[in-house]
């Protein structure tokens, strides 16, 4: 017991707890398994034997049954009135009785309880008497003596049978009863191995109570001593130790708790010292934070400031290349409309495109640098979006055509055409990509087609897909394709040109945007830019389209089977109150004006399926109609062969879809009212320089203190025939106006002795009422430029270089709110 009891002192809590259990558990299963074990063996043999016992019962009965029929077929045989009867029971009885031997058969090899065994033996022993007296009764029978024969079967045979009867009857009776008595016997048997079973459990669980309470007694012990060391320690009393001889856990519960008690006493002791020089700690820890912080400080103003110079850097850099740009785009613009061969036509054409590549780059650096100090700010205006469209295709759409590509364009009906949002950048996202498609295409078509990804509460996800068919890209590839100053492959920039900001800026835009960018592309299978941004949709109406021309009472006759195109245009024509009517082919056309042959404005899609375009036009003038209608060619394709097309002398004008609402308007206008009472339409050769002219009877004033850049500014007002006079500065300026009343005022804003924004301020203080229009100039792209402009009082911006088409629309726009009525 010593042994054990050292042993036990020295093993771990787990070790014993272990121990304890495993005995227990041992104890559980040798005990339960014994018992389960013996009571199924009991069972298993029980249930045999009583099964054994029982099959000889049913076979007695069995024959019990049959010797009961035998009976009742001999006492019918006996009152069988005819023969034939008697031989069908006779036939009866002997397969009863044969039936009967093969079940005595099966007994003889079934062994009985001994007092069945006994009635079975007289049974047999009574079967030859009962034989004989059948063979009586047979032949008394077959003699005709059929009372002598009944009186056989009352007197020996239903005796003997009664009898025979008896004992079968007392053979199951007492098999039953052995088998019964073999069963409780059995039953008592199973009893006392539960009663063995239960007491030997309860015995073994008494054993591991008692064990586990003395283990527990063992372990417990220490532990409560220590629990009250720990109060005594909580109470402040550091002086405390425990002690224990075991090395198990609970000993090293105790030695940790000492270990405790040292480091809690050590750290008392560093407080107070703390305590004592706290003070002192804190002025210290508050000048490492300050020299920190101010370090911090000082790091943010130099990125700062670096950032700033950064950006004013390249501002500077763009302002000084965008000054002596304006002079050699203008000379070359103007040069172009001057008496030139053609080849010298051509050298100047190359020169100013090479100018407007130069230019283009220096905007994606601008746009990127703005991007990357953050202060890239978007608009919120309303805006139409079929005019950003239709911009986006007067741009693109004649290098489309000198390639000789086909450009289309898809809008789906259900996209909001007045929206919210800046349509400034959107225009900028699509021309990009749309510039890509066509630089990267040889052949075939580039797609620009918009539809809705959601409806939003205030708006809608629209979907903008630009793909083509140009060469594509592989999996490599469009990993870097969003990657600064990169291209797909770098061979691409020198065979294509580009600096690789291009589709940055896009994807920095579309996040801007609050939207998505994905490309889905393949080598040589073209590529598909997909652009998903959110916008409100606008409450505001379209401009008063009454000026100029009334085309609500207008009946239009639209013919095409694109079911886009038909949504888009009814809708635009409604807004104008017009009366429009739709044919889907040309036999439906023909049919609506057979019976309505007063259509002022016939429509026709350029893809109408099956149909001659030329020659449907040339039926509808010459056959239907008087007076003529204005037919007017609408297409998808934006493509300059349209205007062959136009030629014809039965269509009046070809338009690209979709259209801006004012366009559609203006161009409507145009069409049956070309001249208006101020304004009037001059044709210059280049197609980028087409717009509309006041009359010289407007006076400007230009104020630039660059004289090359006079020279070309002028030139450029002249030639949109517009009359001006030249200030060197700010000061000549406000003297020139308090002289002279001015219709309006081009201002560069970086002048010497008063630049342009103090000049802007003082012409308005001088006079309040004075509402002339003041456009800036300035080689400044930055939007801070912009916005200092319109806070000094001005109206419009124009960016050096100055285009002649912009200046022009600008001009145009400016007077047209403030003299037209």
């Amino acid at each position: 017991m010593r042994f054990v009891s050292e042993l036990i002192k020295h093993l771990k809590v787990r070790t014993k707890v272990l121990i304890l259990l495993g005995v227990a558990l041992s104890l559980m299963i040798v005990v339960g398994g014994a018992g389960i074990f013996a009571m199924h063996k009991m069972e298993s043999k029980a249930h045999a034997l009583y099964m054994e016992k029982l099959m000889p019962s049913s076979l007695i009965v069995k024959l019990l049954f049959g010797n009961a029929r035998i009976d009742a077929l001999q006492l019918e045989m006996l009152l069988a009135e005819s023969d034939p009867d008697r031989v069908h029971i006779q036939q009866q009885f002997d397969d009863q009785r044969t039936s009967n031997r093969a079940i005595r058969s099966q007994l003889e090899t079934i062994p009985l309880s001994p007092r069945a065994e006994e009635q079975y033996k007289h049974f047999l022993s009574l079967i030859p008497t009962n034989n004989a007296s059948k063979t009586t009764m047979d032949t008394l029978t077959n003699a005709g003596r059929k009372d002598e024969a009944y009186k056989e079967y009352t007197a020996r045979y239903k005796t003997n049978r009664e009898e025979m009867i008896k004992s079968l009857e007392n053979a199951v009776r007492f098999n039953e009863e052995d088998a019964q008595a073999f069963y409780d016997d059995t039953v008592r048997a199973y009893r006392g191995g539960i009663t063995i079973t239960t007491l030997v459990t309860m015995l073994a669980f008494i054993l591991c109570t008692w064990l586990g309470l003395a283990i527990s007694n063992y372990i417990t012990r220490p532990i409560i001593k220590l629990r009250k060391l720990m109060a005594d320690a909580q109470q402040g009393d550091l002086t405390v130790k425990g002690y224990y001889e075991s090395s198990d856990e609970v000993g090293a519960l105790i030695m940790g708790f000492n270990q405790m008690i040292v480091g809690r006493k050590e750290a008392e002791d560093a407080l107070h010292h703390y305590k004592e020089n706290l003070e002192e700690l804190v002025e210290q820890r508050t000048i490492e934070l300050e020299n920190k912080n101010m370090l911090l400080r000082e790091a943010k103003e130099i990125a700062d400031i670096a950032n700033q110079a950064k950006s004013q850097f390249i501002a500077n850099v763009s302002h000084e290349i965008r000054t002596p740009m304006n002079a050699i785009m203008g000379f070359n613009l103007l040069l172009k409309h001057s008496e030139l061969t053609n080849q010298q036509k051509d050298y100047v054409g190359k020169s100013i495109l090479s100018a407007t590549n130069l230019l283009g780059i220096i905007n994606d650096i601008l746009d990127f640098s703005k991007m990357e100090a953050g202060k890239m700010k978007l608009e919120e205006i309303d805006f139409d979006l079929y005019e950003v469209l239709s911009n986006l295709s007067n741009i693109v759409s004649l290098s489309a055509s000198e390639k000789g590509l086909r450009l289309r364009f898809d809008v789906d009906h259900r996209v909001p055409q007045k929206l919210k949002g800046d349509p400034f950048r959107l225009n900028q996202i699509l021309l990009n990509l749309t510039n890509n498609a066509i630089k990267f295409t040889q052949s075939g078509v580039v797609a620009v087609s918009v539809g809705i990804q959601a409806n939003e509460n205030k708006g809608a996800l629209l979907r903008v897909e630009v793909s083509d068919t140009g060469i594509g890209m592989t999996e490599d590839q469009l990993r870097q394709l969003f990657l600064p100053f990169s291209q797909a492959d770098m061979s691409t920039t020198r065979k294509y040109g580009g600096t690789g900001l291009g589709l940055v800026i896009t994807k920095n835009l579309v996040e801007l945007l609050g939207g998505t960018i994905e490309v889905n592309s393949e080598a040589n299978r073209g590529s598909s830019f997909v652009v998903t941004a959110p916008f409100d949709c606008s409450e505001e109406p379209f401009v008063d389209f009454d000026r100029g021309g009334d085309l609500e009472r207008l009946r239009v006759l639209l013919i095409s089977d694109n079911p886009e195109m038909q949504s888009v245009l009814n809708n635009q024509f409604g807004q104008f109150r017009s009366s429009i009517t739709i044919a889907a082919n040309e036999k439906e056309a023909i049919k609506a004006c057979s019976r309505h042959p007063h259509y002022e404005l016939v429509l026709i899609d350029v893809e109408l399926q099956g149909s001659d375009i030329t020659r449907l036009a040339e039926t509808i003038k010459s056959d239907y109609f008087s007076p003529k209608p204005k037919i007017v060619l609408v297409s998808r394709f934006h493509e300059t062969k349209m205007q062959e097309i136009q030629a014809s002398e039965n269509i009046d004008k070809c338009l690209f879809f979709p259209l801006g609402q004012l366009q559609l308007y203006e161009e409507m206008v145009s069409l049956f009212k070309p001249q208006t009472p101020i304004m009037k339409e001059i044709s210059i050769a280049d197609e980028e320089v087409a717009a509309n002219v006041i009359s010289q009877h407007i006076k400007l004033l230009l104020v630039e203190d660059n004289e090359i850049n006079q020279i070309v500014v002028i030139e450029m007002i002249k030639l949109a025939g517009f009359g001006v006079d030249v200030a060197n500065n700010g000061l000549e300026a406000i003297e020139m106006i308090k002289a002279k009343k001015y219709d309006v005022v081009l201002m560069d804003l970086q002048m010497p002795l008063m630049d342009g924004y103090e000049a802007a301020r003082t012409i308005r203080e001088l006079d309040p009422q004075n509402d002339t229009p003041i456009i800036a100039m300035t080689a400044d792209a930055m939007e801070d430029t912009k916005r200092k402009a319109l806070e000094a009082g001005m109206q419009g911006y124009l960016t050096k270089p100055i285009d002649l088409k912009q200046l022009t629309s600008t001009l145009q726009r400016i007077l047209e709110n403030n003299i037209i009525p």
